[in-house]
């Protein structure tokens, strides 16, 4: 059980990461990433080898912006609106950074 405990705390401070650092696209990009897995989510020995890596919710998130991409090449409407939206907010931070906002 202490093994399980460890990985659900793994996975939750990722998550709440990723919740600080990318705001209300954090969401879209984790059900973008839910999508792309059928629904089912990333498996466990996945998610492990994730949780290794230097940036794990860095990660997830592109993974998440990618199959919005793929989906608006598709031709869904709502996956193209919510990539351009995570877009424009990164084009309005960096606008502030370079104070011309």
């Amino acid at each position: 059980m202490a093994e399980d405990d460890a990985f659900s705390r793994k996975v939750n401070e990722v998550d709440k990461s990723g919740a600080t650092r990318f705001g209300d696209n954090w969401q879209i990009c984790l059900d973008a990433v839910r999508r792309a897995t059928g629904g089912a989510g990333i498996a466990r020995n996945e998610m492990e080898a994730l949780l290794k890596t230097a940036d794990p919710a860095q990660l997830l998130e592109r993974a998440g912006r990618e199959q919005l991409l793929t989906e608006a090449d598709g031709g869904n409407k709502e996956a193209e609106f919510a990539y351009s939206k995570i877009r424009e907010a990164e084009r309005a931070a960096h606008r502030r950074l370079k104070g011309r906002a």
